[in-house]
């Protein structure tokens, strides 16, 4: 007869909470002198390192907040003049609105053409037309309308390339 004992372990690999006290006192027992100068150094230049990033981040913080209550200041001076003269505001009016608080008034817009291409070549008799590839030519889109016009992309596709002999 065989007699099976099923226990249920409850033992714990969680370590009890340290206090900064005891992790350092253990530390200055396990290390020698020397690591343990090491440790304050890399420490302290890491301190240093964020104590610089946080006056850095402070900075940045700072600048955003000025930007962000010198726009407010706009917007309130904007409606009270405006409020306050029972004055409508005009299209200028609100691009100069735009223009103090640096918001561009631009959109997006995709113009789509369709070129045909003819390009009329002198080849060798024994030329193989097979050897001329679309790849072989260069095909451009240049805007030269409005000065305050910005191209952001030009994309062409060419979805249809032939070459034949006369």
């Amino acid at each position: 007869m065989t007699t099976e004992n099923t226990s249920t372990n409850t033992t714990s690999n969680v370590l009890p909470s340290l206090t900064p006290e005891q992790v350092a006192e253990n530390f200055v027992k396990a290390n020698t002198t020397t690591g343990i100068v090491d440790e304050f150094v890399r420490n302290w230049k890491e301190i240093e390192g964020l104590r610089k990033r946080v006056e850095a981040e402070a900075s940045t913080a700072d600048h955003y907040r000025q930007t962000l209550t010198r726009k407010l200041d706009i917007v309130e001076e904007f409606i009270k003049s405006h409020v306050g003269e029972n004055d409508e505001a005009s299209v200028d009016d609100l691009k100069e609105l735009a223009d103090s608080l640096d918001i561009e008034l631009t959109k997006t817009i995709k113009v789509t053409f369709t070129a045909e291409v003819e390009v009329e070549m002198t080849v060798p008799l024994d030329f193989d037309t097979d050897d001329i590839s679309e790849s072989d030519f260069t095909v451009s889109a240049e805007f030269n309308g409005m000065t305050d016009v910005e191209v952001e992309d030009t994309n062409i596709n060419i979805p249809d390339f032939e070459v034949e002999e006369d």
